[in-house]
């Protein structure tokens, strides 16, 4: 072994035991973790973020674009080799030797930044104790009083959003600077700065989120998250929250504010949904406001659906305004235009993901938002 290759080893060794100690230490100690996510984590966001916050494009899908392609050329020319003979493949085996510990090194070192910008942050304290709220188990009675709440909040912000030709929820087009700079989406869009100023609104009132956030950026292949039925990414890498700009509009400022929960370092889903939900809701932007409670109403009718029978469940869900409920139906097909065997496997890997980083409901662990929903509305504890 030469002394390149030995250093690469030494190197990834070393890499891994830092990256599982790191691991380990957060999961066995809630304080460390705790301590880790409010005065080291915001140091990712204040460097990295502001690093490729300037861009008006993903960093992260333009990179993920590059390696793709770059596996693709390895693969080519791998195949290649390996058809021209007993040459070839020595060759082939001398270049790999050569290419082998610096993807290793790369490797380790993308894992170590997963750890340190995301994969801590799933076992530090619940959002909720930092917001002085008390999760406990709530009734059906307290879920139909939560979606009454939600129902009078939607009666009065029903008549006020912007609407397209067809009657559903829009955001207004991008004008001036913002859309000469290609911030936003292919059909609407948001101002850069709009989501970030509804999270630093929230920071005012919640310390805990009053870190950076950089500009969010729309994905130029939104149509594939689509087929996975995503709608976005938080990058640990690049300290970026992108977002399918192709997907109904009710979806994208909530969306936007989840991603961008991520960086003020709650990893959990179900807080992200609830952070996104504060976020939209103290923004002044009616359409702000209808987007989080739009998203809200879809979590509270799913929590509902399993509690009530079918002929109560269809009369909670026409109590809701018209436009509401059209925009549920204009929701539910588009994602379900996109279902398929590809969307059950992104389903399924997700699954997997969460259940691997500390939460053991899986996909489902985003519906608990619910439960913070009823503690923020319902439990006469909570602090504001």
């Amino acid at each position: 072994m030469n002394k390149k290759r030995h250093c690469s080893l030494r190197y990834c060794l070393l890499t891994l035991l830092v990256t599982a100690a790191l691991l380990l230490a957060a999961r066995l100690n809630t304080g460390f973790a705790e301590w880790y996510a409010r005065h080291i984590f915001p140091l990712f966001p204040y460097v990295l973020g502001r690093l490729f916050s300037p861009l008006p494009f993903s960093a992260f899908e333009l990179l993920l674009i590059v390696a793709i392609a770059g596996l693709g050329v390895l693969l080519v020319y791998s195949l290649v080799m390996l058809a021209r003979g007993l040459a070839a493949r020595t060759k082939l085996r001398q270049r790999w030797r050569q290419i082998g510990p610096a993807l290793g090194g790369l490797c380790c070192t993308l894992l170590l930044l997963y750890t340190l910008t995301c994969g801590m942050n799933d076992s530090r304290a619940p959002l909720a104790q930092a917001l002085g709220l008390t999760p406990r188990l709530y009734s059906s009675q307290d879920l139909r009083q939560l979606y009454q709440l939600l129902n009078e909040q939607a009666q009065d912000l029903a008549g006020q959003i912007n609407t397209d030709e067809a009657g559903y929820f829009s955001l207004p087009p991008l004008i001036g600077e913002a859309a000469a700079q290609g911030y936003g989406a292919k059909r609407e869009a948001l101002p850069p700065g709009q989501a970030r100023e509804a999270m630093r609104n929230l920071g005012h009132t919640y310390r805990v989120f009053d870190v950076y956030y950089p500009y969010p950026k729309a994905v130029l292949f939104s149509e594939g998250l689509s087929y996975l039925q995503i709608s976005g990414i938080y990058s640990p890498f690049t300290i970026e929250a992108n977002y399918n700009c192709d997907m109904p509009a009710s979806n994208i400022p909530f969306a936007i504010c989840h991603e961008l929960a991520h960086l003020s370092g709650y990893a959990r889903e179900d807080e992200a949904n609830f952070t996104a939900y504060l976020a939209c809701l103290e923004d002044g932007d009616v359409n702000f406001r209808y987007s989080g409670l739009f998203n809200a109403i879809i979590y509270v009718l799913n929590a509902l659906y399993g509690e009530v029978g079918p002929a109560e469940y269809r009369e909670l869900y026409n109590e809701l305004p018209l436009q509401v409920r059209r925009d549920l139906q204009q929701n539910s097909n588009y994602w379900q235009s996109f279902a398929g065997r590809v969307a059950k496997i992104s389903e399924d890997v997700n699954d997997f993901y969460l259940k691997a980083n500390n939460q053991p409901e899986g996909v489902k662990s985003y519906g608990r938002m619910v439960d913070l929903l009823l503690a923020y509305y319902l439990d006469p504890a909570k602090t504001s």
